[in-house]
């Protein structure tokens, strides 16, 4: 038997899978209509700011943590600021987004050959995916990561696409 607390649970996984596949989308959307000019402020106003979100939750919960008298261990205080633990409940998805999002900026900056672009964030994925693996990390940090490049995909060969969707449904 399964409680809410799975049913809420199982809803979150849907949530972040969706948020990944639009943040791809979203992603190449803004790139095609401003290329370059895009990545100028990026890591500032994309990764930063997420990361800054991260660091704002990582003191509340230490703090909430502290005053009910749980025990913060120093590692997963570390791992907070860096990757692979948190003190957030569910703040996995903040370390894993900006992830993605560095991943996007490198690939998007360095590789040169536009069709190879996506490609690269999709071979960072799976990297991740087996790093993650690797490290014993939960499902939960790796299992919906593939939405981002296919929002990514989608978003590319969107007006190809739009045409058949319409057609048949």
């Amino acid at each position: 038997v399964y409680g809410i607390g799975a049913i809420i649970t199982a809803f979150g996984y849907w949530g972040v899978s969706i948020f990944l596949f639009l943040s791809g989308y979203g992603l190449m959307k803004q790139y095609e209509r401003r290329m370059g000019e895009y990545l100028v402020d990026f890591l500032r106003n994309r990764v930063l700011s997420v990361y800054m979100l991260n660091v704002t939750l990582i003191v509340l919960y230490t703090c909430e943590k502290l005053f009910l008298g749980v025990d913060v261990c120093g590692r997963e205080a570390i791992e907070s600021f860096l990757y692979g633990g948190t003190v957030v409940r569910n703040g996995w998805y903040l370390q894993m987004i900006v992830l993605m999002y560095i991943l996007f900026y490198f690939s998007f900056k360095y590789v040169r050959q536009d069709s190879q672009k996506i490609l690269s964030v999709f071979l960072g994925t799976i990297v991740y995916c087996i790093v993650c693996l690797l490290l014993g990390l939960g499902s939960t940090w790796y299992e919906c990561m593939l939405c981002f490049p296919l929002g990514l995909m989608f978003a590319k060969e969107e007006t190809p696409i739009d045409p058949i969707l319409a057609n048949k449904y």
